[in-house]
């Protein structure tokens, strides 16, 4: 494989679409076996979604409509009726690690056999009333509440996801009843909070195709005048392409249906090579769900491809999910972390230290990006997924110095190696199906 760089012309600039969800858990906070505010604050996620955080929170009432305000016919102006603290000590742990909020009204996945808060809100004003009451508390500072500014607040997820035998796993009513929950709920909320960014619903299926979920649900708001500042929507796929090219469809749609301004969220993906026919085989999900299946080192390269892939995309963000040590985080046992979570540091750290791309051309089976930074550094990120080539060279286009290269593959997790230069081409060899390489140079 071969990359040319072109450093001294600029191509645009990087967009942050290294978003995660959920936040370092509360219950790891005395463990050091277990804390990941550390590693988490490593990653530079520009932000990160709260859906599903009791789910890895035992006995924790986090984040949840129904967790903050348990019951509903209480007087949704009396400060005694909410549950705020956890939740509270839940987003400063991720502000602190340098990460914003994209806060869920609505309620966590449940599997059960049955299902406890999945049926509509009883009175959809009331329902809005109270999410009113807690974006004040972390906007406005009610009751003893504060000021985090947190911008964007997405209205539930994934409406239509059902398990097989047909039992809700979020949205009890039908897509017509959840698309007019929408509507009134945005459109009050909007009003009282203007300046801030109000979307959703995080469609799991049938993104972008004509008469599907996400055309039904953006005629009915733009028939009702109700707000979609981002539409939100997620996909679990094991195919690079795919994920690039399934946004410039939602784009078109979305502008049909006459919302041109909203952003476009893909806010829980995931690399996910799943071989169905064997999926309910014990000793295949073991392997699996381990650090050396979908976290290991396909999933790396398949991650940094995708980040790369969407820079010429019209996607304003993109949320991992999960970017936290659950079954689908990027940790193994004892928050150690794994190759996935390797993959998106390297992105990370480019795209946090550079705002505007450089030109690269890429000659073989892989996917490259070029960073300037503001002291003056640059940086080329390069990500190969599935190589039979094991060979990588980079042609610069002038002399370069203080060259520093990072190595993910099947024996490094993103550790210097020696540089070699011969010239203006750097060679870098590595071991396994995929590698992800970072290199720094002036």
């Amino acid at each position: 494989m071969k990359i040319d760089l072109f450093t001294q012309s600029e191509n645009g600039m990087i967009k942050r679409l290294n978003g995660g969800n959920l936040a370092p858990a509360l219950y790891a906070n005395r463990r050091p076996f277990r804390d990941i505010t550390d590693t988490f604050a490593a990653l530079h996620l520009p932000n990160t979604r709260l859906h599903d955080a009791p789910l890895e929170n035992a006995n924790m009432a986090l984040v949840d409509v129904d967790n903050i305000f348990p019951l509903f016919h209480a007087d949704p102006d009396d400060p005694r009726n909410y549950r705020f603290e956890q939740t509270d000590d839940y987003i400063k742990n991720c502000l602190d690690c340098g990460t914003q909020i994209i806060y869920r009204l609505g309620v966590s996945i449940e599997h059960g056999k049955k299902r406890y808060h999945v049926a509509p809100p009883e009175d959809y004003e009331k329902w809005a009333k109270i999410c009113c009451r807690i974006i004040s508390h972390y906007n406005e500072g009610l009751w003893h509440g504060h000021y985090w500014k947190i911008r964007y607040w997405e209205i539930w997820n994934e409406p239509g996801n059902n398990d097989p035998d047909g039992l809700p796993k979020m949205w009890g009513g039908t897509e017509d009843e959840f698309n007019e929950f929408y509507c009134v709920t945005s459109k009050i909320i909007k009003k009282r909070f203007p300046h801030l960014m109000i979307g959703g619903p995080s469609h799991g299926l049938g993104n972008g195709e004509p008469g599907g979920p996400t055309e039904v649900f953006l005629q009915k708001c733009a028939a009702e005048g109700a707000p979609v500042d981002f539409y939100s929507w997620h996909c679990y796929h094991d195919n690079i392409e795919h994920y690039i090219n399934q946004v410039e469809p939602i784009r078109k749609m979305v502008d049909k249906c006459g919302f041109a301004h909203a952003e476009l969220h893909l806010n829980e993906w995931h690399y996910f090579p799943m071989d169905w026919s064997r999926s309910r085989d014990p000793q295949y999900s073991q392997y699996f769900y381990s650090p050396e299946g979908f976290k290991g080192l396909d999933s790396a390269a398949f991650l940094s491809s995708v980040l790369i892939g969407w820079q010429d995309t019209p996607l304003d963000m993109g949320n991992y999910y999960t970017t936290t040590a659950t079954s689908y985080g990027i940790y193994g046992p004892c928050a150690i972390p794994t190759k996935s979570y390797y993959g998106l540091k390297a992105f990370g750290e480019l795209a946090y230290e550079c705002k505007k791309r450089f030109k690269v051309a890429v000659d073989g089976k892989a996917y490259a990006l070029g960073g300037i930074a503001n002291n003056g550094k640059k940086m080329l990120l390069v990500s190969c997924f599935q190589s039979e080539d094991k060979e990588l060279k980079i042609n610069f286009d002038q002399e370069v110095k203080n060259v520093e290269v990072q190595l993910l593959d099947s024996k490094r997790d993103l550790e210097v190696i020696p540089a070699e230069l011969k010239g203006n081409e750097l060679t870098v060899n590595f071991d396994g199906t995929s590698a992800v390489v970072l290199v720094i140079f002036e």
